[in-house]
């Protein structure tokens, strides 16, 4: 053999080989956690924005008819009500869960509006159920009309 020739050995392909799947092999560990983390962080944004969706209303709602803001948190807090996000053609269904309290400590759904002391905490669960169990995402917003 000449030693000018160039080239590599089979020790040298070998190694390049084995180098490249281990990289290989350590991007391809990796891709279940990125997809898991990437679908997580895709339900948080749902979860937002149908908390955004709800308060948005209610908002305008306790400024101009606190009668009414009572009676869509009752509604919104009936049983078996559920929400849904949007995102690229996937859905994402939130069940919903609503109770208020005033600084007092006075239950919202229940007691007139007009004996509300200022401010209204509201909390807002949106429970996520997917294949790997529910996730829960509590919200508490805080009125002040």
């Amino acid at each position: 053999m000449n030693i000018h020739e160039r080239g590599f050995t089979l020790l040298e392909v070998l190694i390049s080989l084995w180098l490249l799947a281990v990289g290989l092999l350590g991007i391809a560990a990796y891709s279940p956690w990125a997809l898991k983390t990437s679908i997580d962080a895709d339900v948080n944004a749902s979860a937002f924005l149908v908390f955004d969706q709800i308060v948005e209303p209610l908002e305008t709602l306790l400024t101009n008819d606190p009668a009414r803001f009572k009676t869509q948190l009752q509604q919104l807090s009936a049983k078996g009500q559920s929400l849904s996000s949007y995102s690229g053609s996937s859905a994402r269904h939130f069940a919903l869960g609503i109770a208020g309290r005033d600084r007092n400590g006075t239950d919202l759904l229940s007691a007139d509006p007009t004996t509300w002391q200022p401010p209204l905490f509201v909390k807002i669960t949106l429970t996520h159920t997917a294949a790997g169990g529910n996730t829960a995402f509590p919200f508490t917003h805080v009125f002040v009309p």
